[in-house]
């Protein structure tokens, strides 16, 4: 298990293995996601019911807006809402 600095908030509350597991709220109350994250902005997402998201960024100006994965959990969640 890779520890996260201390103050850290960016990625969320929790790091397990290698993944970080991040909260969603849904009408049914909180679920979570895995989140794999790499240099640059990259990130791919697990999401249950098959759904996988990879965004492949080159973010070298540390715009923190890019650090966001809302909008891919907003999309993956409402695919499996209207299935």
């Amino acid at each position: 298990i890779i520890a996260r600095p201390p103050g850290d908030t960016v990625l969320g509350p929790h790091y397990h293995k290698g993944t970080w597991q991040m909260p969603y709220k849904t009408a049914e109350g909180e679920t979570f996601y895995t989140v794999m994250r790499g240099w640059g902005g990259n990130y791919v997402l697990i999401f249950p019911e098959n759904i996988i998201a990879v965004r492949v960024a080159k973010n070298w100006d540390g715009d923190t807006g890019s650090a966001s994965t809302a909008s891919l959990a907003d999309t993956a969640f409402g695919l499996m809402d209207n299935k």
